[in-house]
């Protein structure tokens, strides 16, 4: 085919339809941003909304779990203001509730004893409940710990449950043990 125009008349007419190319280029690539954001749209809001869900469901759980926490933080603080109370001072005599005899004879064992806790209950005047509990190496050590807190003078009753004993070694015990004291 046979073409007349000028030289500058071709190279303008390539220029416009080039320009015209890029702008249709431009427009669908525009028309295609705005559709795939007007797809994308919806999964936005409905992942917010499952959002807010799971946060409302969730703080139930939450709130409940802060509330054990709370109840249990309670209990452990009223346990160690009992435990306090029990070796605090009296001042006007200056004795303690537990005679240190009491004590000294819980606290000396023999080697391969450790004693995590001990705790005093004040029955009535001059009686009460001493618990201890506490790990122990052996079985036979233990055992003679035992006879030795029975051997003493302040309990009457010395309670030590037999599954203690289920053990071979690293057992841990608790012994209970009542008396005038």
């Amino acid at each position: 085919m046979l073409d007349f125009l000028p030289k500058e008349i071709k190279h303008l007419l390539k220029g416009e339809y080039a320009l015209r190319v890029a702008t249709l280029g431009l427009l669908l690539s525009f028309v295609l941003f705005l559709l795939y954001a007007s797809f994308l749209l919806p999964s936005f809001f409905l992942s917010r909304v499952k959002e807010n869900v799971a946060v409302s469901r969730a703080e139930p759980v939450l709130s409940s779990e802060d509330m054990r926490k709370s109840k249990s933080l309670q209990e452990d603080l009223l346990t160690v203001k009992k435990n306090l109370v029990s070796l605090k001072v009296n001042t006007a005599t200056s004795t303690l509730p537990l005679p240190i005899d009491v004590i000294d004879a819980v606290l000396v064992r023999p080697l391969g004893i450790k004693i995590n806790a001990l705790s005093y209950d004040e029955a009535t005047s001059g009686t009460g409940s001493l618990n201890v509990t506490g790990t122990a190496s052996s079985r036979d050590i233990l055992v003679a710990y035992v006879k030795m807190v029975q051997g003493q003078r302040f309990f009457t009753k010395v309670d030590f449950p037999i599954s203690n004993l289920a053990s071979e070694k690293d057992i841990n015990f608790t012994i209970h043990a009542t008396g005038t004291f």
